[in-house]
């Protein structure tokens, strides 16, 4: 049986950061920002919650998200204690992540970035091809399809932390 959804803090120095965490197995941190906002991050985190231990932070911090995005995270799998975690995350934050200086190539299982169905998902796949990253389209509200084409590619990533 998976563990029930948590709230909970994680104080990092200065900077708190609130998350929900419930499931087992491999680690994943799901970013609900852009096309993975709520309500549709709040639907997808119970469709991954049977079958990974899906954690979702809220971005905190002054300034524009990509921007800080790759400290925070480090400060969260950190604090967190986390090793190696998956990452499901969406187009506008994607680059911070996998073409930052700052990211280290294998600081994290996989990554699965979620677009808008608007044809850009050929774009990014060939963007980030051979980098562990898995490129899903967005199309309406389906978080069910969602969680269908994220299950097997994180189930198949990293290991439980």
């Amino acid at each position: 049986m998976s563990r029930p959804p948590v709230d909970a803090v994680l104080q990092a120095g200065d900077t708190e950061t609130l998350y929900r965490r419930a499931g087992d197995g491999p680690a994943v941190l799901l970013l609900c920002t852009g096309v993975l906002a709520d309500p549709l991050g709040g639907w997808l985190f119970e469709r991954l919650a049977p079958h990974v231990r899906v954690i979702a932070p809220t971005l905190s911090g002054a300034g524009d998200p990509a921007d800080v995005l790759v400290e925070w995270l480090d400060g969260v799998t950190e604090g967190l204690g986390l090793i190696r975690p998956s990452v499901v995350i969406d187009e506008a934050l994607a680059p911070a992540l996998l073409d930052g200086s700052a990211a280290a190539p294998d600081a994290f299982a996989g990554v699965v970035v979620a677009v808008a169905a608007d044809g850009t998902v050929a774009a990014n796949e060939a963007r980030w091809a051979g980098r562990g990253v898995l490129v899903v389209a967005v199309e309406g509200r389906d978080a069910d399809a969602l969680a269908a084409a994220m299950i097997p590619f994180l189930v198949g990533q990293g290991e439980p932390a």
